[in-house]
């Protein structure tokens, strides 16, 4: 549930609120690759969820190939790289499942235990 401007509790975001949501995101991110907070996979967890949460799969899977696994070595980003895999799954964008899937499985995790 989210808060209207009016104070009413409203179901859903609007299209433009969604956008909003998802650029603050974004706009986030930008700050916390210059502080080096982007390495950090607690925020990156919750980071993933949020833009998952607003349908932003396009962005979540653009967020983890570019901040978390651009090195192509291991990662602690578990969850994140989780969430990308879904997102990817969902946007049919089996280039960077597969990518995200190499580097997870290289990482140490097993991908069979997901439903992918």
């Amino acid at each position: 549930q989210v808060y209207g401007t009016e104070g009413m509790i409203e179901d859903a975001l609007s299209e433009k609120q969604r956008r909003s949501a998802v650029n603050l995101i974004l706009e986030a991110c930008v700050e916390a690759n210059r502080s080096g907070l982007i390495k950090k996979h607690t925020f990156t967890t919750e980071v993933v969820r949020s833009l998952r949460a607003l349908k932003a799969n396009k962005e979540c899977i653009q967020l983890v190939v570019r901040n978390v696994i651009s090195t192509g070595r291991k990662c602690r980003h578990r969850i994140a790289m989780e969430e990308a895999m879904y997102a990817a799954l969902e946007e049919r964008d089996f280039e960077s499942l597969k990518l995200i899937t190499e580097v997870f499985e290289r990482s140490g995790y097993d991908s069979r235990r997901l439903s992918i």
